[in-house]
């Protein structure tokens, strides 16, 4: 009994090992006692949560279990620094592949869904690049009928293809068929009577299904903001108009993905992030006052502290508030307070001698404080320089002949950190009460101010 028993044990055991310990193999022909590195992909943000190093063959190995692995899309780096891409759905993967050709000749051995993921990425990218070589073809003021028929039956021969890959993968629930069903691009119809990019607009977002909490361990949502944005992006823009298209994206992307909390704000931090680095700094402030600061979303803390500033900024610093008082010294050690300034309004200007912007704004300011030498309106010059002789050469040489002050302390001023200053210029318009009039961040925004509004403040 207790042999049959001991027996009943074993078997059991090996069973639960068999079920549940599921192995990632990486075979890289090549590659000797090399590092591989295990990223979630929450998101499309990358975490690093496992490492391994090869064996004498190149072959790798990571333990699903002993990671806590979600079902999910992870991304995998070699020491090279390249990397690809997996769908862990709790069952065995193995991928090989060569040191001097890693994606072509990277093979999946072993995962039915990263065979179907990587046939479907291949097919995906036929597909969004013929429909690429359509929109061009299309959108050329002369158009070449012999041209457009040639690139119209490329096209419909992928379009067919890739139509029927759809159909037959989309209608499962693994996670691969819901991946493959929210990141599709839309399927064009009748492209002879439309434009495409509109429609392209219109139905990019229609198969993401937000409400998919398991998607979240994947890049799908922000690669369809990714390309609903690329869709509003157009050369021939000037910077006003294409922030403007590029508003209209971010409405339509963040109003859909409020179904999900979780999405949402990931999204938002994915936003804030992409636009910070192509130096959209008015798209920024137009997702914090209208999605951030509404919604009271706590940006993660590992956001650049820019971010946040500007984020503070936007929440504290609302119309109708007293400002902070503003005590420096000006060149002569004299200490100036802005309450102390009496005019019926107050430019509270931030600048710093090596900040290019200021030095285009300034003789633009210059012309409207030359025009208004009265005393309604001042302007308060706070410096963040950290030089003495280099911040009084700059007000002598654009002859700057307003009130300057400094702590020379430059952006670790406490002054900075009051009015959470995140660039240069920064102005801020108060009243004679020093109450906040409003943020002003262009020359023609502060002169409209003054011509339209200036008369009547009591």
């Amino acid at each position: 009994m207790k042999k049959s028993f001991k027996i009943f044990v074993i078997l059991l055991f090996s069973l639960t090992i068999k079920i549940y310990s599921q192995n990632i193999i990486l075979k890289i022909d090549g590659l000797c006692k090399s590092t591989a590195s295990l990223y979630s992909l929450e998101l499309g943000f990358l975490n690093q949560i496992g490492k391994t190093v090869s064996d004498n063959n190149g072959k790798f190995l990571f333990i699903a279990n002993k990671l806590n692995l979600n079902i999910g899309l992870y991304r995998i780096f070699l020491e090279s620094n390249e990397w690809f891409d997996i769908i862990f759905d709790r069952n065995d993967i193995e991928i090989h592949s060569t040191k001097n050709n890693l994606r072509g000749n990277f093979n999946v051995i072993k995962s039915k869904s990263n065979i179907l993921y990587y046939s479907f990425l291949s097919l995906h990218n036929i597909y969004k690049r013929e429909l690429n070589k359509l929109i061009l073809v299309t959108s050329q003021s002369e158009k070449n009928q012999q041209e457009f028929e040639i690139q119209k039956g490329k096209f419909e021969k992928i379009k067919k293809k890739y139509k029927d890959f759809l159909t037959t993968t989309t209608n499962k629930n693994s996670f691969v068929s819901r991946y493959i069903k929210s990141m599709q691009t839309p399927i064009l119809k009748h492209f002879e009577k439309v434009n495409i990019k509109p429609f392209l607009i219109k139905h990019s977002l229609d198969n993401v299904d937000f409400n998919d909490v398991g998607l979240i361990n994947s890049d799908v949502f922000v690669n369809k903001a990714i390309e609903l944005i690329g869709y509003y992006t157009d050369p021939k823009f000037s910077k006003i108009q294409q922030k403007n298209k590029y508003i209209t994206a971010i409405d339509d992307i963040l109003n859909k993905a409020k179904v999900n909390e979780l999405v949402y704000h990931g999204i938002v931090e994915f936003l804030i992030e992409g636009f910070k680095k192509l130096n959209f700094l008015g798209i920024i402030d137009y997702i914090v006052e209208n999605y951030v600061l509404p919604d009271d979303l706590c940006i993660d803390s590992q956001t650049d502290n820019s971010i946040q500033m500007r984020i503070d900024q936007a929440k504290y610093f609302k119309k109708g508030v007293i400002v902070p008082n503003i005590i420096l010294p000006d060149s002569n050690g004299r200490k100036i307070s802005l309450f102390e300034i009496k005019a019926k309004v107050k430019l509270i200007l931030f600048y710093s001698s090596s900040c290019s912007h200021c030095k285009e704004l300034m003789p633009q300011i210059k012309n409207i404080h030359d025009s208004n030498k009265n005393d309604e309106f001042e302007i308060l010059g706070i410096s963040l320089d950290n030089d003495f002789d280099t911040w009084v050469n700059y007000i002598k040489k654009n002859n700057l002949t307003w009130t300057n002050i400094s702590d020379l302390m430059g952006w670790k001023s406490e002054t900075a950190y009051d009015y959470f200053i995140y660039a240069t210029p920064t102005m801020f318009l108060v009243d004679k009460n020093n109450r906040l009039i409003g943020k002003v961040n262009t020359f023609e925004k502060l002169n409209n101010f003054l011509k339209t509004e200036f008369s009547q403040l009591d």
